[in-house]
């Protein structure tokens, strides 16, 4: 058998951008690390379990051990040391200075792998730098070993030893996650931020004239998308600092992650605008919270300043011509509504919460729901006028039966509820509370509202964010297997005892110093997701 890595490695480098070193250069606009063979091997391994396909990755293991020693590593290449690339940026991005870092164990070895491997022979300088030609390949490709690494780039010029990283403080910087890549948005030169710009003027120009058709609504709503979208890419221009990506296997904490980070300049704009946004607070997210929830979800969402007046004209625009649209009959009912939620629509702040708990007996669960409003007091009042033409053989509606910290607390019995929706709930009642900046709702055997939730201090929740426990979630969202079944997979995979958070799966958007988007899942939750998915098939 002939393993390829090196070569594929080497190959990768072909592709690196000609250019010779710009001295005036901030330094490095993108850089991307790569963990070592061995921890790869070590992350695919435990990759593979939760898949149950452990024995296929031990195998490809062995297969790499057979092809490896201590002394040449796996034909030269060192398996315990991480991969590396660094690029500057320059107005013409094909001249961009990159070098690529390869981790070598025997620089012997390796040359001879490529000579056997690919049939390619590169020539060494009285420099000790070797020059590599490729077939099809215009430009040649520089090699330099140093430091325990393959220096490989387009440019002699980028392998001297004052122009390349220093693989010890390269990697020192980065964390432990399989892989990560930093773009320095500062270091991009402006003339290629006003190329790039432009070209997003000119698509989104493009869909404007494509996008003509359609109401006066539609194409204010559309306009204020397209400038939206300008808007943000201006701002990331002027003030971005830094994009960076890092994916983290840790088969320790039983965590998968994948993040996304964008911090801004200090004192920009932008950066106000991030610790705005992370600074907000949230009665819906405090109200609508449960301990031990199953799911756990919020957003926290507005409006820049800037869009408020053009939003507000186009809710405007949507409400009148909707209303253009209904029949005499209907109109005085539907302004009414109109009426009552144009103040919330017109806001642009979308602030809500949810959660699902588990109830009082197994199996039954609990669920509560809040939305920040605005002239609260007018859409309670629409309420209790259409609730009196609700049939009351489908509800039965009983108003302010009690004031709980500000709210007034409202019933709703639904009589059309069904015995599997009492048996997940436990009741058929449906609890309203209601203020002036807050519409909550709950419903379950736990549902009902306590003083010490309607009377929480609001939160400080992500901008958008959901969190799910998998395995408790399951008796309620699992209708295709038998309850029994599913309960043997839960405690195959996780044992005994309770389950705790070993079986979440979240994506959240925070703000604060800057913008990360986060997704996380226990490997537990996975290796469940594929047994369940191994019972269906059955």
């Amino acid at each position: 058998m002939r393993l390829f890595v090196p070569p594929v490695l080497l190959l990768a480098a072909l592709a690196l951008p000609a250019a010779a070193q710009d001295p005036k250069s901030a330094g490095p606009a993108l850089e991307v690390r790569v963990r070592s063979l061995n921890d790869l091997l070590d992350r695919a391994e435990y990759l593979a379990g939760l898949a149950d396909k452990e024995d296929a990755a031990k195998q490809f293991r062995g297969v790499v051990a057979a092809f490896s020693n201590d002394k040449e590593g796996l034909e030269g290449l060192d398996p315990a040391r991480p991969f590396g690339l660094v690029a500057e940026m320059t107005a013409n991005v094909a001249d961009s200075p990159t070098v690529l870092m390869i981790p070598v164990a025997d620089e012997t070895r390796f040359l001879r792998t490529l000579k056997e491997r690919l049939e390619l022979a590169p020539e060494k300088g009285a420099d000790g730098a070797y020059k590599l030609t490729v077939p099809k390949v215009n430009e040649p490709v520089h090699l330099r070993f140093a430091d325990g690494y393959l220096f490989v780039a387009a440019r002699p010029a980028s392998l001297d030893p004052a122009a390349r990283p220093v693989p010890k403080a390269f990697f020192d910087a980065v964390d432990h996650s399989v892989a990560s890549v930093r773009v320095r948005l500062d270091r991009i030169p402006d003339d290629l931020k006003a190329v790039v710009l432009g070209q997003v003027e000119l698509k989104l120009a493009d869909a404007r004239k494509a996008e003509a058709e359609g109401s006066l609504a539609e194409r204010k709503l559309k306009a204020l998308i397209h400038d939206g979208i300008l808007s943000t890419f201006k701002s990331l221009a002027d003030d971005g600092k830094e994009l960076a990506f890092r994916f983290a296997v840790d088969p320790k904490s039983d965590e998968l992650s994948a993040e996304l980070t964008l911090s801004a300049k200090e004192g920009s704009p932008l950066a106000a605008a991030f610790k705005r946004a992370g600074s907000r607070t949230s009665r819906p997210a405090a109200v609508a919270a449960r301990e031990g929830a199953v799911v756990r979800a919020a957003v926290s969402l507005e409006i820049p300043t800037n869009y408020a007046r053009r939003y507000e004209a186009v809710v405007d625009e949507v409400l009148k011509e909707a209303l253009d649209k209904t029949d005499e009959n209907s109109r005085p009912a539907v302004k009414r509504v109109m009426d009552a939620v144009a103040p919330t629509l017109r806001a642009g702040i979308l602030d809500a919460a949810f959660s699902l708990a588990e109830g009082r007996e197994k199996g039954q669960y609990a669920a509560s729901a809040a939305v920040r409003v605005f002239e609260g007091k007018k859409l309670e009042q629409l309420l209790k006028d259409f609730a009196a033409f609700v049939p009351g053989a489908v509800a039965a509606v009983t108003f302010d039966k009690e004031t709980v910290a500000g709210f007034a607390v409202h019933s709703v019995d639904l009589k059309v509820a069904d015995e599997e929706f009492v048996r997940r709930f436990g009741s058929r009642a449906l609890w309203l509370a209601t203020s002036a900046e807050t519409f909550a709702a709950g419903i379950g055997s736990q549902g009902v509202p306590s003083k010490d939730a309607l009377g929480a201090k609001p939160a400080n929740p992500p901008l958008v964010g959901i969190e799910v426990d998998v395995a408790r979630l399951l008796p309620l969202a699992e209708k295709g297997l038998e309850p029994a079944r599913v309960q043997e997979a839960i405690k195959e995979v996780f044992g005994d005892g309770p389950l705790g958070e070993r079986d979440s799966v979240g994506l959240a958007v925070e703000a604060g110093d800057k913008l990360t988007l986060r997704l996380t899942a226990k490997g537990k939750a996975v290796r469940l997701a594929v047994k369940l998915e191994e019972l269906k098939k059955r």
